[in-house]
């Protein structure tokens, strides 16, 4: 069947939905894999299962409108009889480090967002720097934000942020804007002008290419990359990024989402006397494991042991979030909590990283 007609895709309404579109003349079914919302307590929700069934038209487009989404970036991917591929109408992509590539797009908020490039503020720089880590074994990237006007002749906090499981180094930045929103926020006043390392966590790959991830999740991986993360952080990025940096390793806050949270935890279990703030999101906090440490008398000097998730995350990781902060608090360690309308989505770690920063600022961090 020849196309007779052009229609957009995606098409983003005023009211927060979108609709998808594509031509299939064909295909028997037309899916999206996604993680929009779609009001179930799943990652990557599937359309035939929550919404109503794409439409095929009689000129073999197939379309589908969502509900109303918070604003944020979001991924999706069609399934065309059962195969996986990108929105052709859409030139917006990321690559998966594990998987295949995703579509992008993004809702817009009432007004500006911080994760929105706004020429009327300064704007930092993002330096992809490569240092060879003694513990792995092998090269590495990470990311580092430097705030607009960086000056080598002062000294800076410094914010670890730690990216999910199947990512690396670069999502933080290209997924979860965050040097846009650490852009916004030190124009608002919110944080002093910080440094942000974001580095590989993929720290069981001791011999791969820099920037590749391959993730087998089992208990022995589990156990090994938290014997060796932490190490790999103190003893390498640490001397590499505050070598090259001036930043006041007295004020290091760290923060990272689903497997960067686990990451976090873990440092904070851990090595509790490295940092002095600390974020949570959608991740595990086991108290188990805090008390067994012995970690909580550090962890009462800390500024804030902050935690968020997504109200429609996958309700382990949800419900963890959520006791966490009453159970901080029970240990006399400063604690709050931060929810919003979301799954285990980039929107919600991005506001995350917004209403962290919130809860820096309520801390008195740096100090």
């Amino acid at each position: 069947m020849a196309q007779t007609r052009t229609l957009s895709s995606p098409q983003v309404h005023p009211d927060g939905r979108v609709t998808l579109a594509l031509f299939a003349p064909d295909a028997k079914e037309v899916l999206v894999d996604s993680d929009f919302r779609l009001g179930q307590d799943v990652v990557a929700p599937i359309m035939a299962t929550s919404w109503p069934p794409a439409a095929r038209e009689a000129d073999g487009w197939w379309t589908v409108t969502t509900e109303p989404m918070a604003p944020g970036m979001y991924r999706y991917k069609f399934m065309v009889d059962g195969f996986r591929t990108l929105d052709p109408q859409n030139g917006w992509m990321r690559k998966a480090a594990i998987g295949q590539p995703f579509s992008l797009l993004v809702i817009p908020g009432d007004g500006p967002q911080p994760w929105d490039i706004d020429p009327a503020i300064s704007h930092g720089t993002v330096v992809r720097e490569v240092h060879e880590s003694a513990v792995l074994g092998a090269p590495r990237y990470l990311n580092v934000y430097l705030p607009p006007g960086y000056d080598p002749a002062r000294t800076y906090p410094v914010l670890y942020l730690l990216h999910g499981g199947g990512n690396d180094y670069g999502h933080w930045v290209f997924d979860g804007t965050a040097d846009l929103i650490m852009d916004a926020l030190i124009a608002r006043g919110v944080l002093p002008p910080t440094v942000v390392v974001m580095p590989d966590g993929n720290v069981m790959d001791r011999h791969r290419v820099p920037g590749a991830t391959r993730l087998t999740f089992d208990e022995g991986f589990r156990a090994e990359m938290l014997r060796v993360h932490p190490r790999y952080l103190i003893e390498d990025v640490f001397p590499f990024a505050e070598g090259r940096y001036r930043v006041d390793s007295g004020n290091r806050a760290v923060a990272g989402l689903s497997l960067g949270c686990l990451q976090t935890w873990n440092l904070l279990c851990t090595h509790p006397d490295q940092f002095t703030a600390a974020g949570l999101f959608s991740g595990t906090a086991e108290m188990e494991k805090l008390d067994a440490s012995g970690a909580a008398q550090t962890l009462r000097g800390y500024r804030t042991v902050f935690a968020a998730t997504g109200e429609w995350d996958t309700p382990r990781l949800r419900d963890s979030m959520r006791a966490a902060p009453a159970a901080l608090t029970e240990r006399g360690i400063r604690s709050s909590l931060f929810t919003m309308p979301g799954g285990h989505v980039w929107s919600v770690w991005q506001q995350s990283l917004v209403e962290f920063a919130a809860a820096l600022q309520e801390a008195g961090w740096p100090g």
